[in-house]
């Protein structure tokens, strides 16, 4: 299992630490736990792609989990 972590910030992140979200990959599997305020952004400069995401989990409906999700 790998756990990248892009935010652990609080509803007003910090410079440098944005908005919760992290992509866990199980064996292949990747799910992204919430969209903090630019996934895909926060993707790239990781390295990782986000075209093989398998799955997206919004854990709840705060600003700073799920600010980039599409209303």
């Amino acid at each position: 299992m790998k756990v990248v972590f892009f935010g652990t910030s609080s509803a007003i992140p910090a410079a440098g630490n944005g908005y919760t979200s992290f992509l866990l990959d199980i064996e292949g599997y990747r799910i992204l736990i919430d969209t903090g305020d630019n996934p895909v952004k926060a993707l790239l400069e990781c390295g990782e792609d986000p075209k093989t995401l398998d799955a997206v989990v919004l854990t709840h409906t705060h600003i700073d989990h799920l600010g980039a999700f599409p209303s």
